[in-house]
């Protein structure tokens, strides 16, 4: 071994105890490193962190700390690693410094705080929008910024004090490289930074893009999009072999069944292709854009992203070129994790752009669609049925294309490379030139572009994802080590493990690279497979159109009366956008004394079989109506009393601050129910609002209460106890905006 190899020194830097899916990485690289002849140590926290991302939304702090140390030790312990402890490189005078100097700082000036020259805001501004999962917009609000000071504040005497412990640590070991997950949330982005400053190389590295696989970037964040562009330069004219066309074509199939993303679904239910028209309610002839936003707090601070505009703002203007074309449809599907997250409570809603998006809902034309969330309409289901897409950031794109439809993306996506067109203007013409050549190009998708979306794909998944054989990812969060002695992680033994470690001791490339033979192979295997596949997706599309015909001659008409409680006619809000047209709307006035038996007696007058009772102070979501009387009438809903949808929790100012009988919030108590919406309490009825109920049902509950005042509080525990019973189907899907 020479003596350059010898003389390498390698940090790791992993704070994060309970983060050992990722940090199983850095152990046995750190491990294989070690075999090698190279000093490893691993940069520990034992409680270090003032403000620490592993605190969203808990309340028991402690406990949370304590078991992500003893997570750690525990983890670490195995490897028998050298660990240094960043508490240990940090004075007292340091942190009276730090606290001097966050203590000259107001809230306004935490998103740009500099500590001599270093910008300590700018690197923790990530940690913070993802812990209350939204963009820098929102703290432009007074209350927010007031809500959020104190987290910000210790977020940022953590972020300068991890710089100050991270700088310290690197003068005194001088290593060559540094290894360090994700480079985004604020401590791994501080050290990432403090590295780089003192000309560190830093090996990031995240969860790859096909599942039990990793990224590793030498010198980039992991969502930074260079290596994404620089993978694909490098791959793109290399012809693909039957089993990697096969792999390719195998991964998007598995996408659609909810695996190989390397992360928990964000779709977890199947919608029938043909039946997309129908549940839109858009004429089966009718030629559609669709347009797949992205959960903005992840890209708002890469460095990468400096869009010319921001993703609603675009579809504003898209909206105003649809008035100019109203025998086209435009269909916007809101990313499902921008509604929050179940299985995780820090992955809480972005109600910010829950707020913009349901304001821009309200200046739809005829012809727009806006499919939020957490509305039960899948995401490859609509893509068969579309004619043109528009992906500002998403994988949706490379899905769109794969399905034989032409997309096109902000300048910022990673896959840019693998789509038909960068958007490059919002202007009314140029965006009507966008969507012709768009749709223009999916009617002659060519097989050239579908050898750029498979090399491209390739790359990403096979060339850009590492594939251990030492340790790998089970069941989306667990750590997988694949070990069971040292000597297991010598050079040989695995052809990834080996690549990262020969890129730290001799400089080799960190990445695969393509061999003369590989650039120079025969593309006539490709050829064939790709028209063949070319023809498969051009006969998949026809049938779905040929059966979508069928499918919109079947839908429902039924008629619905909803009793709209308040005063001076006012009607609830969202009905003149409501995709079911049938909704016959009877204002009833409140009156002191109002009975329940006396709205029975309204609803008995009428002839519609479904029935709501809503107030005027609610706002229906476009969907509610046509979404409900599907369901019910489906095999699924034939036997029940009715359908319980979710709902946003608005405040009186028109802020989004919660959400109930949702994925996230399926189930609440009594008590939860008062606390989440007051109001209640003195109109319970409003609660009926999130359901539509078969006549006969809904008389029969109206006659249970009786001569009770529609007002009495005592309503509400039999209302909910009702609404929460097994006679109704649980949707999840919000279906309304329900003030508080």
């Amino acid at each position: 071994m020479t003596e350059a190899a010898t003389a390498r020194r390698v940090l790791f830097f992993a704070p994060f105890g309970s983060y050992t899916v990722h940090h199983q990485l850095d152990a046995v690289v750190a491990s294989a490193l070690r075999l090698r002849g190279a000093e490893v140590f691993v940069i520990r926290c034992d409680g270090f962190f003032p403000g620490c991302d592993q605190f969203g939304m808990v309340s028991d702090v402690p406990s949370v700390c304590a078991n992500c140390q003893n997570c750690g030790d525990s983890f670490f312990a195995a490897f028998r690693l050298p660990t240094l402890q960043l508490s240990a490189a940090v004075l007292e005078s340091d942190r009276v410094r730090v606290e001097e100097w966050i203590n000259n700082l107001t809230p306004t000036e935490y998103f740009t705080a500099d500590f001599l020259g270093v910008p300590i805001g700018k690197w923790c501004a990530s940690s913070l929008l993802s812990y209350y999962r939204t963009t820098p917009r929102a703290f432009l609000d007074k209350e927010i910024r007031a809500k959020t000071a104190e987290t910000h504040r210790a977020m940022l005497v953590t972020g300068l004090l991890t710089y100050i412990s991270v700088s310290r640590i690197i003068e005194q070991v001088k290593p060559s490289h540094m290894f360090c997950f994700n480079a985004r949330y604020a401590p791994y982005r501080v050290a990432f930074e403090a590295a780089r400053e003192r000309g560190v190389e830093v090996i990031t590295h995240e969860r790859g893009h096909a599942d039990d696989s990793f990224t590793v970037f030498s010198n980039y964040g992991s969502i930074q999009t260079r290596p994404v562009f620089d993978g694909y330069e490098r791959w793109k004219d290399v012809p693909l072999s039957r089993d990697e066309l096969m792999r390719v074509k195998t991964y998007f199939s598995n996408r659609e069944q909810g695996t190989d993303s390397n992360f928990e679904p964000f779709i977890d239910f199947a919608t029938e292709y043909s039946s997309v028209r129908g549940l839109l309610r858009i004429p089966a002839q009718a030629r559609i854009v669709g347009v797949f936003t992205s959960s903005e707090y992840e890209f708002k601070l890469c460095p990468d992203y400096d869009s010319f505009t921001e993703q609603l703002d675009f579809i504003e203007r898209l909206m105003v070129v649809f008035r100019e074309r109203p025998d086209d449809y435009l269909v916007v599907r809101h990313h499902p994790y921008i509604g929050g997250n179940a299985s995780s409570a820090q992955a809480t809603a972005d109600h910010g752009f829950i707020e913009r998006a349901y304001q821009l809902a309200r200046q739809a034309p005829p012809n727009v669609r806006f499919i939020m969330p957490g509305e039960r309409i899948n995401t490859y289901a609509l893509i068969h049925n579309i004619d043109a897409a528009i992906a500002f950031l998403s994988t949706a794109g490379v899905e769109a294309v794969a399905r034989g439809v032409a997309t096109a993306s902000f300048s910022e996506s990673a896959y840019k490379d693998a789509l038909t067109a960068t958007i490059e203007d919002d202007g009314k013409r140029y965006l009507h030139g966008l969507i012709d050549g768009l749709m223009d190009a999916t009617q002659n998708l060519r097989i050239d572009d579908m050898r750029k979306l498979y090399r491209f794909q390739r790359m990403l998944i096979s060339k850009l994802s590492n594939h251990f054989k030492t340790f790998g990812i089970k069941n989306t969060y667990q750590s997988d080590l694949r070990i069971e002695h040292f000597s297991m992680l010598a050079e040989g033994g695995d052809e990834a493990l080996d690549r990262v470690c020969s890129h730290v001791m001799r400089n080799t490339p960190l990445l695969p690279q393509p061999t003369e033979s590989q650039l120079n192979a025969s593309t006539k295997d490709e050829d064939a497979f790709l028209e063949q596949s070319l023809g498969d997706i051009r006969r998949l599309r026809a049938r779905v159109k040929e059966e979508s015909i069928r499918q919109k001659s079947l839908t429902h008409a039924e008629e619905i009366v909803v009793l709209a409680l308040g005063s001076d006619g006012q009607r609830p809000g969202g009905l003149e956008r409501s995709r079911h047209a049938h909704v016959q709307v009877v204002p009833v006035n409140l009156v002191a004394g109002c009975t329940y038996n006396e709205l029975a007696a309204l609803i008995e007058t009428t002839s519609a079989p479904f029935m709501a009772i809503s107030s005027s102070v609610v706002e229906y979501d476009e969907s509610f109506f046509s979404h409900s009387v599907d369901t019910l009438l489906s095999e699924e809903g034939k036997d029940k009393f009715g359908i319980l949808c979710g709902a946003w929790i608005r405040q009186g100012s028109g802020r989004v601050v919660d959400q109930i009988f949702s994925k996230r919030t399926p189930r609440v108590s009594l008590s939860q129910l008062v606390e989440l919406c007051p109001p209640l309490i003195e109109e319970p009825y409003r609660l009926l609002s999130l359901a539509l109920v078969r006549k006969e049902h809904g008389l029969a509950f109206l006659r249970s209460m009786g001569q009770a005042p529609i007002t009495s509080p005592e309503a509400l525990k039999p209302m909910l106890e009702w609404l929460c019973g097994d006679g109704f189907i649980h949707s999840l899907a919000h279906g309304a905006l329900l003030p508080t």
